[in-house]
């Protein structure tokens, strides 16, 4: 596991404070820190990170990083006295990466059909809460490596509710999938990379959901929410394909 070093840049938004360090293997990366982000917010990054990646949805690469005191203490002090040493979620740092502004940054992505079409299944499939909401394009993002345009996706970080995210009144059931997409997004979409994503989701073994949740950092979540985050995936899973054709009309 590499281990944070310095701190270089506060990027100043979002609720978990992301913060770009120098880490011991020479990769700058992306951290959201223990003390300054909730448990279940890290946890929910990286279960969704690590199934983005399964679905070859396109995302910073996904990885554990050690924080101690020493890579603390190079923090502005309003973050440094809320972090806590121990493991952070990361992503690696895409420097030539862009904000969406509007739909035709969106289009000018050669990837996006295919982009937006895996990641639909995915945030169908964890419940992701703030995808494009309110902002369209939030949570997207355009690397520009190279000169090509290529659509991203980051920050699962609000998926698995009611499992990571405790709801107020009665607890819907996991298996019914209610999902809000931008009305603007589904022409965008392509039938046969929806079919594929739906496929690859339905392909993931339980080993495999089990994998995944076992190495989240149990300073995150316990057993107990690790073993119930599992039970939320397969009992969402066998719907997918139901729940396309239902809210997009597709027939996949």
């Amino acid at each position: 596991m590499p281990s944070a070093t310095a701190h270089l840049h506060d990027f100043g938004t979002g609720q978990t404070e992301p913060q770009l360090f120098a880490c011991s293997d020479g990769v700058d990366r992306v951290l959201k820190l223990q003390g300054i982000a909730p448990g279940s917010s890290l946890a929910s990054d990286w279960v969704g990170s690590l199934l983005a990646v399964a679905l070859q949805v396109h995302t910073p690469a996904p990885v554990l990083v050690d924080v101690d005191e020493v890579a603390i203490a190079t923090l502005a002090r309003a973050q440094r006295d809320r972090a806590r040493p121990g493991v952070a979620f990361a992503t690696t740092y895409v420097r030539t990466s862009s904000t969406v502004i509007g739909l035709s940054t969106i289009t000018a992505c050669p990837n996006h059909a295919e982009l937006l079409s895996r990641l639909l299944i995915l945030d169908m499939w964890i419940g992701t809460e703030d995808r494009m909401n309110p902002d369209f394009g939030r949570n997207l993002l355009v690397d520009n490596v190279d000169g090509t345009r290529s659509l991203m996706a980051i920050d699962f970080g609000m998926a698995f509710a009611p499992v990571l995210f405790k709801m107020v009144g009665a607890q819907p059931d996991a298996a019914h999938i209610s999902f809000r997409f931008p009305p603007g997004i589904r022409p965008l979409l392509a039938r046969e990379h929806v079919r594929s994503a739906i496929s690859d989701a339905e392909a993931i073994t339980q080993a495999a959901l089990v994998r995944y949740a076992s190495t989240t950092p149990s300073d995150w979540i316990g057993d107990e929410t690790k073993s119930a985050l599992v039970s939320f995936l397969l009992a969402r899973q066998p719907h997918l394909r139901a729940t396309v054709s239902q809210v997009l009309g597709l027939s996949v």
